[in-house]
């Protein structure tokens, strides 16, 4: 609901516009102004101010809406102005992280029980999730330390007792960190230039001004030129290219 609220908030204004009374507008619009005014991440005398005086202009032409206006939650915006002089900024309490984590760890593991039991099942749920999350952390260390260590010619049994690590529900990328500081071609290149001739040729690494190149038999990252200049070429952005050789 909250996004739809989001959503209203952007058209209102142009979707009435013309269709109601003059005041009926201007307190639409008076109010929206208090809103976001309300949300900035600090204020001055002059801002708090701004925000009173798009209250107080609300107030003056609220009774072109309705006439009874015995409502808890605009009632409630008489306090946000002195709200602010004595705790802050207001967005600073706001409660979308919590209602968030109440999603995820209230709502969702609710919706996949039997609608019995729900703290039990609940704090199950919860406990199945972290073990599969410690599992697939663990096979992921693990492969990135193999990797490239067993070679290609694996037997087909060994490939089908992988487990396969479901990075859209875990996040492990998310959570997993680095355990080397990725290579500076940039660097290397430039290294490698000024090395002695003992050094083999042709260069496996070298750059341009923007793009490093490292020439790899077993490329870390496979993409089409169509897939790369997707990727890296939507801004001035450096990138660094691995290409695959015969």
């Amino acid at each position: 609901m909250g996004h739809d609220h989001h959503a209203v908030q952007c058209y209102i204004i142009a979707a009435v516009a013309g269709s109601v009374p003059h005041k009926f507008l201007t307190a639409i619009h008076v109010l929206l102004d208090f809103r976001y005014l309300a949300q900035v991440p600090s204020f001055t005398t002059q801002s708090i101010n701004r925000v009173a005086s798009a209250l107080q202009e609300f107030h003056n032409h609220k009774e072109s809406i309705v006439s009874d206006w015995q409502i808890p939650k605009l009632e409630l915006l008489q306090s946000i102005v002195l709200s602010i002089h004595q705790s802050g900024a207001v967005m600073q309490w706001s409660a979308n992280i919590t209602e968030h984590a109440h999603v995820d760890e209230i709502k969702v593991p609710a919706w996949a029980g039997n609608n019995q039991s729900y703290e039990s099942q609940i704090v199950c749920h919860l406990d199945q999730l972290d073990k599969c999350f410690c599992f697939d952390l663990a096979t992921h260390i693990w492969q990135q330390m193999n990797e490239g260590g067993n070679g290609e010619d694996s037997s087909e049994s060994d490939k089908d007792e992988e487990h396969e690590v479901d990075m859209e529900k875990t996040h492990l990328l998310g959570y997993s960190t680095l355990t080397h500081r990725p290579p500076d071609y940039f660097t290397i290149s430039a290294a490698l230039l000024g090395a002695e001739s003992s050094v083999q040729k042709p260069y496996r690494m070298f750059a341009t001004s923007t793009t490093g190149f490292h020439l790899a038999t077993k490329p870390s990252l496979q993409l089409t030129i169509d897939e790369a200049a997707s990727a890296y070429c939507n801004g001035p952005y450096f990138f660094t290219t691995c290409c695959s050789i015969a």
